[in-house]
């Protein structure tokens, strides 16, 4: 159970890992969809190198979330190309700018 909460915590950038694609695929940035793949294995594989033998499982859980936050982030901001998709998820995730409707 401690490792599925652990992966719960990875969710919302799974959520904008997918949502990503459809951006990449409309800007016609497929190429980069290998590169933040590669990305995510590489920091999973190097993770799990390090946090298995001391926390088993949740290292597990954990370095796939690391990996998860790599993909989502890490790859936009090296790549030129695709950091204004970088700069739309950091809005997404700003819950200051999230307004209530009762207020208007």
């Amino acid at each position: 159970a401690p490792a599925l909460r652990i992966q719960v915590l990875g969710a919302p950038f799974v959520a904008l890992g997918v949502l990503s694609g459809a951006w990449i695929v409309l800007n016609q940035y497929t190429q980069y969809a290998l590169w933040r793949t590669a990305l995510g294995a590489v920091v999973n594989t190097v993770l799990n190198l390090f946090l298995i033998p001391s926390f088993g499982i949740a290292g597990a859980a954990s370095a796939t979330v690391v990996a998860f936050i790599a993909t989502a982030f890490a790859s936009d901001a090296i790549l030129e190309r695709t950091r204004p998709l970088l700069y739309l998820k950091l809005r997404a995730l700003d819950l200051r700018r999230t307004k209530d409707p009762d207020d208007e």
